[in-house]
């Protein structure tokens, strides 16, 4: 893999930028039980092969950041993205991946007075849904309450949704 951050302050401004790449790859051919896999062979496995990637891991992550900051307040923002991911059971890479996302956040504080002082946060700015994980999950003889009739073996973790956090804090 490789991974590069450059930074650049100017005065009250600073930019960051980052990114990864990663190549997690298999390198031995090897038989997997994946009962779930859609793509699954009749005998419930699946045929893992050289250079086919590791599930879970995006291949592209990506930052970019600036912040500006003058005596007694600041304000920032930054974006994140990331690709999509192969679902875990998924080794020989045979379903479709997640889908990539890219998140936006914004940040300011103030100091009110002394050491006391104002902040507040917006998480996940645009409330883009992403997921953060997959596998797949048994439909046909597992009842699943809040999905009747659910017969997609996939299963995605959901990405945090949009989050607004605002506080005081104190500097001892």
């Amino acid at each position: 893999g490789f991974e590069a951050t450059l930074g650049y302050r100017h005065g009250p401004l600073s930019l960051r930028a980052g990114y990864a790449l990663t190549d997690a790859t298999f390198r031995t051919p090897f038989i997997l039980n994946s009962p779930d896999n859609p793509s699954a062979n009749g005998s419930g496995e699946i045929e893992v092969r050289p250079g086919d990637r590791l599930p879970g891991v995006p291949r592209h992550r990506a930052l970019l950041s600036a912040d500006y900051q003058r005596d007694r307040w600041s304000v920032g923002a930054d974006v994140q993205a990331a690709s999509g991911q192969y679902l875990f059971g998924d080794e020989a890479n045979l379903e479709p991946r997640t889908r990539a996302y890219v998140l936006a956040n914004v940040r300011a504080s103030a100091k009110l007075v002394g050491s006391l002082g104002l902040f507040g946060e917006v998480t996940n700015l645009f409330d883009r849904h992403y997921a953060t994980y997959g596998t797949f999950t048994e439909t046909d003889q597992v009842f699943i309450r809040e999905a009747p009739g659910a017969s997609n073996p996939r299963t995605l973790s959901p990405g945090e949704p949009r989050r607004l956090t605002v506080g005081l804090r104190a500097d001892f």
